[in-house]
């Protein structure tokens, strides 16, 4: 008979398995509290919201199953259309304001860095 080699495997002390099993577990018990808050005040609530986008229901009595009818509706209102149109200029100008200006702010420094001369060029005012 053979024997192993003592720098193999060997088993792990209760300590060690521990410690090992805290490693494991503690990102898991470190998100549950959001997995729970996520769940109990955003995906209920959507869920909740898109099963009640089939019926006809005013908040109280009784809800009546319509399908898509709500859907159907709300494509063929015009006011829809209306709101789109701004809510497409809203989109707009806020991806102008979040993205776009500060990317030139950051090429203008960066200009600025490689040449005072091109900086002079770009933020002339012809004074």
């Amino acid at each position: 008979m053979k024997r192993a080699k003592s720098g193999g495997c060997r088993p792990a002390s209760a300590t060690e398995k521990k410690a090992r099993i805290k490693k494991v577990l503690l990102p898991y018990l470190l998100i549950t509290p959001f997995l729970a808050a996520f769940i109990l005040f955003f995906l209920y609530p959507a869920g909740y919201s898109l099963y009640l986008s089939f019926f006809k229901y005013k908040g109280y009595g009784e809800a009546k199953f319509v399908g898509i009818d709500n859907y159907v509706s709300l494509l063929n209102y015009r006011v829809f259309y209306s709101c789109r149109r701004l809510f497409r200029w809203l989109q707009r100008l806020l991806y102008s304001v979040f993205c776009l200006q500060p990317n030139l702010v950051r090429l203008i420094s960066y200009l600025e860095q490689k040449s005072a001369g091109l900086k002079t060029v770009l933020l002339y005012d012809g004074r």
